[in-house]
């Protein structure tokens, strides 16, 4: 089955979400799939008259949705999403809209460490500083080397066995990854949905690589 990667648009078309007023510690959390007890106040930023897409994101903020999308989520995976209420604010208009966090459920252990290309991170007790490798045959964990990490992916392949049926979910290698499968990326390109970027889980690569 084809999988891809649902991200928000950065295209200047559309706003995008300056600040977000929540406790630090709360991102990790939400990305690991827990529950948002309240809602959240969101300021958006808009300098080029952009519209308002169905999904909103930025740097590490939570992805919120409007009531379009959310309403094509829980029709085609309502037992894999939920909603908590956000509260929008143009700060050029300083209009208010009511869209949703999204949070997805299912966050699976499906990143193949044998087939995906990569480069890993690690602090070294002996050079006292950061070194990186990549998992190719010519390339190994410096020795000393200690709390090894995922630093940059270069050719991303996933364990479809983990999978299973799951129409969307994120990777908990990396969490801020979220995955659709082809039958609900069909659905959000037919519906309209704006303000998102659909991309093939073979041709995703991070900058640098």
């Amino acid at each position: 089955m084809s999988y891809f990667i649902l991200k928000y648009d950065t295209n200047d078309q559309f706003e995008y979400i300056e600040r977000s007023l929540y406790p630090e510690w709360l991102y990790d959390y939400y990305l690991a799939g827990g529950e948002i007890d309240k809602p959240f106040k969101v300021e958006l930023f808009n300098d080029n008259n952009g519209e308002t897409g169905d999904m909103l994101g930025g740097i590490q903020f939570f992805r919120s949705v409007s009531e379009k999308f959310r309403n094509l989520l829980t029709s085609s995976a309502k037992n894999e999403v939920c909603f908590y209420p956000v509260e929008l604010i143009n700060k050029v208009t300083k209009a208010r809209t009511e869209y949703y966090y999204l949070q997805i459920k299912n966050v699976i252990k499906c990143f193949d460490w044998e087939m995906s290309k990569y480069s890993m991170v690690g602090w070294n007790n002996e050079k006292e500083d950061l070194v990186h490798w990549t998992n190719d045959s010519l390339s190994k964990m410096p020795l000393d080397t200690v709390d090894p990490s995922l630093d940059n992916i270069k050719s991303l392949v996933l364990k479809e066995t983990e999978i299973k049926d799951f129409s969307i979910f994120r990777v908990e290698e990396r969490t801020h990854l979220i995955i659709v499968n082809e039958a609900l990326a069909r659905k959000i390109i037919s519906s309209g949905i704006t303000g998102v970027k659909l991309v093939p889980v073979a041709e995703y690569k991070e900058r640098g690589s």
